[in-house]
């Protein structure tokens, strides 16, 4: 009995050692990996998360009626989704919009948060869309998102390569 006890904790302590070993991230907590991410993937800053969703949407919007390519435009409106909540999640970097501080910066950062949830909701209605044969529809709405997208660009003084309408 005792030799069955000590060789179970033998073998949870092992199991755990070896789980934690296996998911140690690749950086230091608080510095960016490679490309702003690290081992798991998933973005570790705001730029990071909407190059991301940037990506996406330009490969979908060439592909967003090709009813053929639905798993794959599906796959791209998770990709966008999964960044767009990264970065609704995170504080607006201290370079953006210096110029507003205290309660105006506080105001700014909620605007923006509250943009991004409306974001969101137009990606699950392109996503509902795309499950239902709608690829028209679908369309629509992603051109409503980069119509908006530009708007809150230069609302932040925010530029990228995607702003000049490509």
């Amino acid at each position: 009995m005792k030799l069955r006890n000590a060789l179970t904790l033998f073998v949870a302590v092992a199991l755990t050692a070896t789980f934690a070993i296996g998911n140690q991230p690749t950086t230091q907590p608080g510095q960016p990996g490679r490309q702003g991410r690290e081992r798991t993937g998933m973005p570790q800053n705001i730029e990071a998360a909407m190059k991301g969703a940037n990506r996406a949407m330009r490969q979908l919007r060439a592909q967003i009626t090709d009813a053929s390519k639905k798993d794959e435009n599906l796959r791209l409106i998770g990709d966008m989704q999964r960044n767009v909540v990264i970065a609704k999640n995170m504080p607006l970097p201290p370079d953006v919009r210096e110029d507003v501080q205290g309660d105006a910066r506080a105001k700014l950062q909620a605007d923006y948060r509250s943009e991004l949830i409306g974001v969101v909701r137009k990606l699950l209605d392109i996503e509902d869309d795309l499950m239902n044969g709608k690829g028209e529809d679908a369309a629509k709405v992603l051109d409503e998102l980069q119509k908006e997208r530009k708007a809150a660009h230069e609302k932040l003084g925010v530029h990228d390569d995607d702003d000049d309408g490509r």
